[in-house]
C-alpha cells in the first residue's frame, strides 16, 4: 500500500474517533432543558345550596285556617330530604310539607281555639344530596279570634255596668223627682223613696260590686290562658241577671215618679199666642192669656192652677236671699 494513503486513512479515522469522543460535532457546553407537564383541569365546586322563603318567618295566624308557604331551592345537588319540629301548641298546630317544583310548600293548619292567644316555633331542616343542610325557623303567635271577640263583649258589660254604680246620679235624680212628687202631695212618692232607697243601700248594690270585681278577675284568668272562651256565656248571663235586679226597679221607679209629677203640671194653652201688655210694657205669651189668669186692678194675677208662673214671668220683682 502507498504509504501516503495509509497515512490519510489513519488521520481520518482518528478524526471520527475525537469526535464520537466528544460527544458528536454538536456544542457540549450548553444545558439541556427538562420538558414540564400540564396538570389536568381540575372540576369546579357545586354552588352554594340555600332555602329561598318568600314569606315572613314571623307574624300572627288565626284560628281555624290553613296556611301555605312555599320556599324553593337554589344549588341543590339531587333529592333534598325535610324534617319538621313543632316545639309550643301542638294540640293546636300540625304541620306538613308537599314537594312543589323547585322545593316544598309548608301546610300550616291551626285548630279553632277555646282558650287565649297562643304561639308556636316551627323549624325546618333540609339536606340536599351532597349532606349539605339549611336550617329555617317560623315564629307565629295564633290568634283566637272568636275567643277575644267573646272576651271583648264581656269586658264592654262589665265595664258599663261599673259605670253604674255607686249609682250616685240615680239616687240624685230620684230624690229630686220625689221631692217634687212630696211638695205637690203625691201619695205614692213616700213608697217610691223608700223601696229605691232600699235597692240603692241594700244588698244588691254589694253584690253587684262583688260579682264586677270578679268578672275582672275572670278577664285576667283568661288572658292567661286559665279560663275558657265557652266561660263568658255563663259569665254573662250572671251579670245581667245580676244588674237587672238592680238597675230594673230603680229604672221602674224614677219612670214611675217622672209620669206622677208629668200629671201633677198643668196642661197650659198657649193657643192665644202672645200679648202686648200696656200695663207692663212687654210682649208675653202669659200675660193677656185669658185662660191663664185675669187682670185685676191693672195688675195681672194667675190662675191658682199655674201660680207657679209668677216667679218666671215677673222674676225681676224675686228677691236672691242666701240661706
Amino acid at each position: 500500500m502507498d504509504r501516503s494513503v495509509f497515512f490519510k486513512l489513519s488521520a481520518t479515522l482518528l478524526s471520527v474517533s475525537i469526535l464520537a469522543a466528544c460527544g458528536g460535532g454538536g456544542s457540549s457546553s450548553e444545558p439541556s432543558t427538562p420538558t414540564q407537564s400540564t396538570p389536568p383541569p381540575q372540576p369546579l365546586p357545586p354552588p352554594a345550596f340555600t332555602v329561598n322563603v318568600d314569606h315572613p318567618l314571623s307574624g300572627k295566624l288565626n284560628e281555624s285556617t290553613s296556611n301555605n308557604i312555599d320556599l324553593s331551592y337554589s344549588g341543590a345537588q339531587r333529592n333534598v330530604t325535610t324534617s319538621v319540629v313543632v316545639n309550643g301548641a301542638t294540640d293546636l298546630v300540625t304541620v306538613t310539607t308537599s314537594e312543589i317544583d323547585g322545593g316544598v310548600r309548608l301546610t300550616i293548619d291551626v285548630d279553632e281555639m277555646f282558650f287565649a292567644n297562643d304561639s308556636v316555633e316551627i323549624d325546618i331542616a333540609f339536606k340536599d344530596g351532597d349532606g349539605r343542610t339549611q336550617d329555617v325557623r317560623f315564629q307565629y303567635a295564633l290568634n283566637n279570634v272568636s275567643g277575644n271577640a267573646v272576651r271583648d263583649s264581656f269586658e264592654a258589660l262589665v265595664s258599663a255596668t261599673q259605670a253604674w254604680l255607686p249609682m250616685n246620679s240615680s239616687a240624685t235624680l230620684l230624690e229630686r223627682l220625689v221631692r217634687i212628687a212630696q211638695m205637690s202631695n203625691a201619695d205614692n212618692a213616700s213608697s217610691l223613696e223608700s223601696d229605691i232607697q232600699f235597692i240603692i243601700d241594700g244588698n244588691q248594690v254589694n253584690a253587684l260590686s262583688v260579682e264586677i270585681d270578679n268578672a275582672l278577675s275572670e278577664i285576667e284568668r283568661y288572658n292567661d290562658g286559665d279560663l275558657s272562651e265557652e266561660t263568658f256565656g255563663s259569665l254573662t248571663d250572671e251579670l245581667i241577671q245580676m244588674a237587672n235586679e238592680v238597675y230594673a226597679p230603680v229604672a221602674n221607679a224614677i219612670t214611675s215618679i217622672s209620669v206622677v209629677n208629668q200629671s201633677l203640671m198643668p196642661r197650659i194653652d198657649m193657643e192665644a199666642g202672645p200679648n202686648y201688655s200696656i200695663q207692663y210694657d212687654k210682649i208675653s205669651p202669659f200675660i193677656g192669656n185669658p185662660a191663664l189668669g185675669a187682670y185685676s186692678d191693672d195688675h195681672w194675677i194667675f190662675n191658682d192652677n199655674v201660680a207657679f208662673l209668677n216667679d218666671i214671668v215677673f222674676s225681676e220683682s224675686l228677691s236672691c236671699e242666701a240661706e
